[in-house]
């Protein structure tokens, strides 16, 4: 989605402080574009390490396989997995990616 901005580093921007920022600063000068922003999914903060473990998910590897290639234990994996799930709402792990892509996170 276009309006979808999401930088995670150490200075967050989310569509929530977008929304925020617009509604504060407008009169309702540009409806179209406040009703696109007010329609508009919440944006979801992922930490770095959410990020490369998404990123390896959505390429079909395996939490031992990430684990592996991230220097971590599966267990450490499974935890960083488990909150992906619960920050995009989904019960496993197809609903995760499925999610994911429709928010292009790929």
């Amino acid at each position: 989605m276009p309006w979808q901005i999401v930088l995670n580093t150490r200075k967050e921007l989310s569509l929530n402080n977008i929304k925020s920022n617009f509604m504060a600063n407008t009169d309702g000068k540009d409806s179209l574009l406040e009703e696109a922003l007010i329609g508009m999914p919440p944006a979801i903060n992922l930490t770095t390490r959410e990020n490369e473990v998404l990123l390896l998910l959505l390429n079909g590897y395996t939490n031992k396989e990430i684990a592996k290639r991230l220097y971590r234990t599966e267990r450490t994996i499974e935890y960083h997995r488990n909150s992906l799930m619960h920050k995009f709402g989904a019960r496993n792990i197809v609903e995760l990616i499925k999610r994911a892509l429709e928010l292009n996170y790929c």
